[in-house]
């Protein structure tokens, strides 16, 4: 049984929460977790890796027990909070390990700096680098949507939450389905008034100058558009395009939560990932192919 602790760093006059579990000195993992997510959401990996990992699950700003500014949203923001925090804890090149909008936060990270990070695991990040081809009004009404269905969502009591996540996502462990709800409600309103300012400022990031710079071995999980997935296989294979250490894995019958979808493949692709694939070997075999589980 893992024992998180908990505590508050301040970065920029900002405190921002988080757990934290694993031997002290070990090699360092951080969860990013997804929009209207918490930390806690990320719990079932990080207990998987705490035996072995010093594991850190941020609270990003607005999220879970984190301080909610009244602007500031944007992956710019993210970005500065997360380097802030692995500078508090002195903390030597983690893996960062992003889920949605935590896996954008943890790849525009590597592209900015490409000496902090030892390797990135991004589960099914939105392809912001592949977007150029689609209409700006069709994006900005995907934006819309998610954010009338956050607010929406926000709404619920605890028990209608986990009852209806639990319908739509029938893979999820009760925890999982208990962890999200509890992050659902703490979610700050400044959060989905965001998320316009957030969607322009993804759109205009220099994706591709971003992407060249990664020098880390990084491993992308995806699954399908069809079942909820942000990440398809063509913008999957155009991310990869960037860097030979980019290395592309499908989990068959997986959606946008691979984690609880698929759990035992993704904790199969994670263990490997850290055991074998942040020498660069297993990224130079790969190259150039995806692999299918």
């Amino acid at each position: 049984m893992v024992t998180w602790q908990h505590r508050r760093v301040r970065v920029a006059g900002l405190g921002l929460h988080l757990r934290r579990a694993g031997p002290a000195g070990a090699p360092a993992v951080v969860g990013l977790h997804g929009l209207g997510d918490d930390g806690g959401c990320l719990e079932e990996v990080g207990e998987l890796l705490a035996p072995t990992h010093d594991v850190v699950l941020l609270d990003a700003r607005g999220h879970g027990r984190s301080d909610a500014p009244a602007e500031g949203y944007t992956t710019d923001h993210h970005v500065s909070d997360v380097v802030g925090v692995i500078g508090a804890l002195g903390l030597h090149r983690p893996v960062l390990l992003g889920h949605s909008m935590g896996a954008i936060t943890a790849l525009v990270l590597a592209g900015r700096s490409p000496g902090m990070p030892g390797g990135l695991v991004l589960e099914d990040p939105p392809a912001w680098w592949a977007r150029s081809g689609i209409p700006e009004q069709e994006q900005l009404a995907r934006t819309r949507r998610l954010q009338r269905t956050v607010v929406a969502l926000q709404r619920r009591t605890h028990a209608e939450l986990v009852s209806l996540q639990g319908e739509a996502a029938p893979r999820w462990s009760p925890g999982a389905l208990e962890r999200w709800a509890e992050a659902t409600q703490r979610l700050a309103p400044e959060v989905a008034a965001s998320l316009l300012e957030q969607h322009r400022s993804n759109r205009s990031l220099p994706w591709g100058a971003l992407l060249s710079a990664l020098a880390c071995p990084v491993l992308v999980l995806h699954g399908r558009p069809d079942l909820g997935g942000a990440l398809g296989a063509a913008e999957a294979a155009a991310l990869a395009t960037f860097s030979a250490r980019i290395e592309v894995r499908y989990l068959e019958g997986g959606g946008h939560a691979l984690r609880h979808e698929q759990p035992d493949a993704y904790r199969r692709e994670v263990l490997r990932f850290l055991q074998h694939g942040l020498t660069g070997d297993a990224h130079r075999r790969a190259s150039g192919r995806e692999v299918v589980f």
